[in-house]
């Protein structure tokens, strides 16, 4: 599972996005983002599968397994 930090969500244009830092790099995930070598803070393999601004989590999917990140504690 990625080793990243959640900072915080967005909405932009219409859509949320969710802000990772991970060491001295950041990046803005949003959802449907697949890992690639565009993405370098969302390993190959895995996706985006929901941002929640409410709440400030992002959920990524690989395979069959979940994982959730929270502001508070990712």
């Amino acid at each position: 599972m990625p080793k990243f930090q959640l900072s915080g969500v967005i909405q932009s244009g219409g859509r949320p996005e969710a802000i990772v830092v991970m060491g001295s790099e950041s990046d803005s995930l949003r959802i449907g983002q697949q890992g690639s070598r565009n993405t370098p803070l969302l390993p190959p393999g895995w996706t985006v599968e929901s941002i929640n601004i409410n709440s400030c989590s992002l959920v990524l999917k690989k395979g069959g397994q979940l994982h959730t990140y929270d502001c508070a504690n990712s």
